[in-house]
C-alpha cells in the first residue's frame, strides 16, 4: 500500500501534509517536478496565512510543482538537516536538490515569482 500512497502523492494537485519519512521518496520519485516543502507550526499565525496563500497558488502550478507542508514540531530531523530556524520556512527542491529557500510570510505574487524562476526556465 505504501507504493500507492507515493503514487497518490505524485499525482497530488493540492497542498498536502507529509511526515518526515515521506520526503525522500517523494523527492526521488518526482525528479521531473519542482517540490515546494513548507515548514509550518500550529502556533504560528504566519504559518496559517501562508497555508491559505499556497492553497490558492497550488492549482496554477499543478503540472509542474508538488506542494507539501510539514509540522516543524514533528520533523525535528528535517528541521536540523535544512537549518530551519523560523516558521514558516519554504524550500524548493528540484532533482533532489535545494534550489531556493525563503523564510516568513511572502505575498502570493512573490511566492509565484520564486516558483516561476524555476518553472519558466524550461519553456
Amino acid at each position: 500500500m505504501k507504493g500507492n500512497h507515493l503514487t497518490m502523492q505524485r499525482n497530488n494537485k493540492g497542498y498536502r501534509d507529509i511526515k518526515q519519512s515521506e520526503l525522500a521518496p517523494i523527492l526521488s520519485q518526482n525528479s521531473d517536478k519542482i517540490v515546494l516543502l513548507t515548514f509550518v507550526s500550529s502556533w504560528s499565525g504566519s504559518s496559517s496565512i501562508l497555508n491559505e496563500i499556497i492553497k490558492h497558488i497550488a492549482p496554477e502550478f499543478e503540472e509542474t510543482v508538488i506542494f507539501l507542508k510539514i509540522d516543524i514540531d514533528k520533523a525535528k530531523r528535517l528541521k536540523h538537516k535544512f537549518d530551519i530556524e523560523n516558521t514558516p520556512t519554504s524550500i524548493l527542491f528540484q532533482n533532489d536538490q535545494v534550489i531556493d529557500k525563503f523564510e516568513g510570510l511572502l505575498s502570493k505574487t512573490k511566492i509565484k515569482r520564486r516558483i516561476e524562476n524555476f518553472t519558466l526556465e524550461d519553456e
